[in-house]
This record gives structure tokens, C-alpha cells and sequence, in this order.
């Protein structure tokens, strides 16, 4: 009888081998991460996995938007675009984004000024970008009547050959 524990216990540990990796439907290793968008509430929910696509923008003080992809160039830059339930272009930033920590800036094609290079994650199965956007008091609460609806949210990130894209129910309620 322990014996099998034992067994049982060497059989469950080698299954759940701790590298979060799905194996690939041949078997030949971990699969790579689909490209795609998710939004949170909370960087932290983003981290946790606490995601989804109905929000408050009356009580929502910041979004978070993360593009994952199976892999990413040394500098990618992500084009964000948020379109409100009329059609309208509500929203656009562009970000730069690098997996090495000591880069912080770089120069802009016809800018004075560089722009600020945030950090690229790895995550299993590949890279994630993560863009914490304010929405309390700016442009995405000014007109309330038109917040109210489906939004759809697109990015562009370099190197990724489709636009990824989104939708989020949006509700305004104080």
C-alpha cells in the first residue's frame, strides 16, 4: 500500500513538472502561445490571471491591456487602439518595449526626443507586453453616453503578422 503512494506520488510529481509548458498535441514539446490581447483591471490581475471583457468606466480608475505572442525581437513597438461602440477612434498610444532591462529609451524617426522603452515579460509559452492605460477623468469618461456599449480594442505589435484584437462591454455607472 505505500508503495503505491509512493508511486502515485513520483507519477503525479514527473505530470506537474513545474514549467507551466503545454506539451504540443505530438508531443514533441511545449506549444507556443497563441498571439492575442487580454484586459484587466489591475496590472496584478494581469499577473494572476484575473482578466476579462465587461468594465465599469465609472468606477474604473485604470486598464490594463497585455499582447502575448509566442516570440518577440530584441524592440518590438505596439501601436494600442480603442474604438467606442459609435465607431470612433476614442483612444491610440504607441509604446516601445524590450526584454532587456538596461535599455530605457530610444530615439524616435523624426522626434527631438527618444521614447521610453517599457519591459517585455516572458511568460510560458512565449512574451507578454503589458500597457497600463488611466481611464478615470480622461478622454474614455469625457462623454459617458457614448462609453456606454461594445468597444473594440486593436494592436499592432512588431513582428506579429496579424493585428491582434479585442472587444469589451463597457458600462458607466457612478
Amino acid at each position: 500500500m505505500r508503495w503505491n503512494r509512493i508511486l502515485l506520488g513520483g507519477l503525479l510529481a514527473a505530470g506537474c513538472s513545474g514549467n507551466g509548458n503545454l506539451a504540443s498535441p505530438d508531443g514533441a514539446g511545449p506549444r507556443a502561445l497563441t498571439p492575442g490581447l487580454t484586459l484587466s483591471s489591475s496590472e496584478g490581475g494581469l499577473a494572476a490571471g484575473v482578466v476579462g471583457n465587461a468594465f465599469n468606466f465609472g468606477q474604473l480608475r485604470d486598464l490594463w491591456v497585455r499582447a502575448t505572442m509566442p516570440t518577440i525581437a530584441p524592440v518590438v513597438t505596439e501601436h494600442l487602439t480603442f474604438l467606442n461602440p459609435l465607431g470612433e477612434r476614442m483612444y491610440e498610444t504607441t509604446r516601445a518595449f524590450s526584454l532587456d532591462p538596461s535599455m530605457q529609451e530610444m530615439p524616435m524617426a523624426g522626434k527631438s526626443s527618444p521614447m521610453t522603452v517599457l519591459r517585455a515579460k516572458p511568460i510560458d509559452g512565449g512574451y507578454a507586453i503589458d500597457v497600463g492605460l488611466p481611464i478615470a477623468g480622461t478622454s474614455f469618461t469625457r462623454f459617458p453616453t457614448t462609453a456606454v456599449g461594445e468597444w473594440q480594442v486593436s494592436a499592432e505589435v512588431d513582428g506579429v503578422a496579424q493585428t491582434l484584437h479585442t472587444t469589451m462591454m463597457v458600462a458607466f455607472e457612478r
